[in-house]
């Protein structure tokens, strides 16, 4: 009996590679036996897929796209009971989460990674109503990073944030917020607010203890206050320097549970796209999904 794939495209991730290279998944899944039935993905994600066929028809579901891609099939297959196997090709712009789990750039590398090592029981987050298989973020920076051209973001990547980010820092305003959770609570002013299940945003690596399968999420926050108190920690936090994890200008906590409030209507985003008004509700399903193509120890 033939194997099945279940494989979506987003022709609107990154530079758009992908429209030229679905023959080169097509042979490839065959040499390994696979029947392929492709769908094409909106590229602004509106239109969502729709699962017909019956959990387990497919032996897996594999996906092209970034991050916020990523999220939307694994948003669309909690919603309809399907727990196969989830692989990605990272074709968006950062693709944190394809990069933390050890996923190459060479599409045909990549499919092997996929087709050839066994699935791996991986944490998901949650946030209200939605799911985040990276991260979920919230204050000044996400307001850039939604603001942000994308065929900027596209060509040069997270540099387009950070120019972004010069350009609007005259505009910056602390946000006041409450975090509650068994291991932390806080109240006061905030700069930016990040909980990792990986541990990248935009293609910077910051979270520096987190494991995407250790049951528990990587909280981060940036808090308000002296601009210039918080710009050396940053500079810390990119040179991958773990006793930043202990400056006054940041927190850092783990934690599976957590609730955000806001006194202002403050932007979030999970995935790139994005996320849910407040309260927030935050929480780590420990193996939440199975994903294939994990390379190395995480």
């Amino acid at each position: 009996m033939m194997k099945r794939v279940l494989f979506f495209y987003n022709p609107g991730s990154g530079d758009g590679r992908i429209k030229q290279q679905l023959d080169a998944v097509h042979s490839l899944y065959q040499r390994y036996g696979y029947v392929v039935d492709v769908r094409r993905l909106d590229d602004s994600l509106r239109s969502l897929p729709q699962f017909t066929e019956p959990e387990g028809f497919y032996d897996h579901v594999l996906v092209a796209g970034g991050d916020g891609t990523a999220q939307t099939m694994v948003q669309q297959m909690k919603d309809h009971g399907w727990s196969v196997p989830l692989g990605i090709l990272p074709m968006g712009t950062a693709n944190d989460y394809a990069t933390y789990i050890g996923m190459p750039q060479d599409l045909e590398e990549g499919l092997r990674q996929i087709l050839t090592l066994p699935a791996q029981e991986m944490d998901l987050g949650h946030a209200n109503n939605s799911v985040f298989i990276n991260v979920f973020s919230c204050g000044y920076f996400v307001d850039i990073s939604q603001k942000t051209d994308k065929d900027l973001k596209n060509s040069i990547g997270w540099l387009a944030y950070f120019l972004k980010s010069i350009e609007k820092i005259r505009d910056l305003r602390p946000n006041h917020v409450r975090l509650k959770s068994k291991e932390f609570s806080y109240e006061g002013d905030m700069l930016m607010l990040l909980v990792f299940n990986g541990n990248s945003a935009g293609g910077m690596k910051v979270a520096l203890k987190s494991r995407g399968n250790d049951g528990v999420l990587d909280v981060l926050m940036l808090k308000g206050g002296n601009w210039t108190e918080s710009v050396p920690a940053v500079v810390r936090l990119l040179r991958g320097d773990m006793t930043v994890l202990n400056d006054p200008a940041l927190v850092w906590f783990q934690t599976d549970h957590l609730v955000v409030e806001a006194a202002s209507e403050v932007p979030t985003d999970i995935d790139g796209e994005k996320g849910p008004s407040f309260p927030v509700d935050i929480r780590c399903e420990r193996a939440g999904m199975q994903v294939l193509g994990v390379r190395g120890t995480l």
